[in-house]
């Protein structure tokens, strides 16, 4: 299922992306978070990770986006809704990835303008 399929509304506290939304085209990266964010509840928090660099790129038919700092800063200024609560690099352990850096990412949702706005008190 694909990330703005999901039937969900804010119904989640967490959402685990580990290596999953770097397949996702750059142009779709936005629209994917707003998906994600359409299913945490306020305050939840999404962890992902994507390769690191500015790269975009088909590999045996699989899509690649990769991130740095800057351009993963740029996409979360487009996705308003999530702050950034920790972005970090790693490097990949495996033996055949050795030396494969990846960025980390921790966003929280932020509250949006129908969790402030109370309804109006109806006289009857």
């Amino acid at each position: 299922m694909k990330a703005e399929d999901i039937p969900f509304s804010d119904e989640f506290d967490t959402v685990w992306a580990c290596a999953s939304l770097l397949h996702v085209s750059k142009d779709n990266q936005s629209k994917t978070l707003l998906s994600i964010g359409k299913v945490l509840k306020t305050g939840g928090i999404c962890y992902g990770s994507w390769k690191y660099g500015e790269e975009e790129r088909i590999v045996e038919g699989r899509h690649f986006t990769d991130f740095t700092e800057k351009t993963f800063g740029e996409l979360l200024e487009e996705a308003a809704i999530f702050t950034e609560e920790s972005i970090w690099t790693t490097y990949d352990v495996r033996s055949h990835r050795r030396g494969q850096k990846w960025l980390n990412v921790l966003i929280k949702k932020n509250p949006v303008w129908h969790d402030f706005v109370k309804p109006p008190l109806v006289k009857i």
